[in-house]
């Protein structure tokens, strides 16, 4: 029978190193950093981890099934207790791991490598317990038994080799065109938006084009206002001009017709003092005025 010892010390392995790895694992997340930490924390522990913590009862049975599986790898010598450990570990971690993987990414080999593995735990376990029970022989096998028995060693475990890695390839393809698929879409995305930049610049230059255009317009309108003023200004200040000149002419010919009305005035013929129109023929007739003849 198993140890106690050994189950408790395999479950502290198991929490020291999902508690390390985690550890690695947020390292390994972080800008600048190599991914190999990230990958090598979801390969060896992750998957197994989170699958443990979905279903803490699997943690218990796969103990049992490493238990038993273990002691019958390593049975008469055909490998070291320790190899046969390994062996264990391997189906069951087998049998996990194509649990988590076919959870992430199904393909046909996921169910075959879960089923080739609960067969080898079911095929070694009753081989184990019928040898314990002295219902199978083992040690002193031979002919067709003792060949049945190798076969039960060998091509469970390469089968399942065989599994796993189809089993990889298969997921490894299929994460491949998921990966090419968000590719293609992350492309599709980025192209949608720089045709959606591409449409905001045309559209900015072209509120931009109209933006400058209306300006044009109102500072062609502008102007055109003010060359009217400036015309209108033109015509005010040629009226005022003419105004100016018409006032000038009438202010020098005011003195002329003064002149001319004082040289149409009647005056006495001897002294040239202005007279009474109505006696000029008499002061005429006579050659001298009232004034004149005061003098005398």
């Amino acid at each position: 029978m198993l140890n106690p010892l050994i189950l408790w010390s395999l479950l502290g392995i198991l929490l020291v190193a999902g508690t390390a790895s985690a550890t690695l694992a947020i390292v390994g997340s972080g800008q600048g950093t190599p991914s190999l930490p990230r990958r090598a924390y979801q390969a060896i522990i992750g998957d197994l981890l989170d699958l443990v913590l979905a279903q803490p009862h699997q943690l218990l049975l796969s103990a049992g099934s490493v238990s038993l599986m273990a002691q019958f790898a390593a049975h008469s010598g055909i490998v070291v207790p320790a190899v046969g450990w390994c062996i264990a570990g391997g189906v069951e971690w087998a049998y996990l791991r194509g649990l988590a993987s076919n959870a992430r990414a199904p393909t046909i080999w996921g169910p075959i490598l879960n089923w080739s593995a609960f067969g080898i735990v079911v095929l070694w376990g009753c081989l184990w317990v019928g040898i314990k029970l002295g219902v199978v022989e083992t040690e002193h096998a031979s002919g067709k038994e003792a060949w049945l028995l190798a076969a039960a060693h060998v091509v469970p475990v390469a089968w399942l080799s065989l599994c796993a890695a189809m089993g990889h390839s298969a997921s490894a393809a299929v994460e491949a065109v998921a990966a090419h698929r968000r590719q293609e879409e992350q492309a599709i995305h980025e192209r949608a938006v720089q045709a959606q930049r591409d449409e905001d610049a045309r559209r900015v230059q072209a509120e931009q084009a109209a933006f400058a255009l209306e300006m044009q317009r109102q500072q062609a309108a502008l102007a055109l206002q003010d060359e009217e003023k400036r015309l209108e200004l033109a015509r005010w200040e040629a009226a005022q001009a003419v105004k100016q000149r018409v006032r000038a002419m009438q202010v020098q010919a005011e003195p002329v017709q003064s002149r001319a009305v004082q040289t149409a005035a009647p005056a006495c013929p001897n002294c040239g003092a202005a007279v009474n129109p109505a006696s000029a023929y008499r002061i005429k007739q006579r050659g001298y005025c009232k004034q004149c003849q005061a003098k005398k």
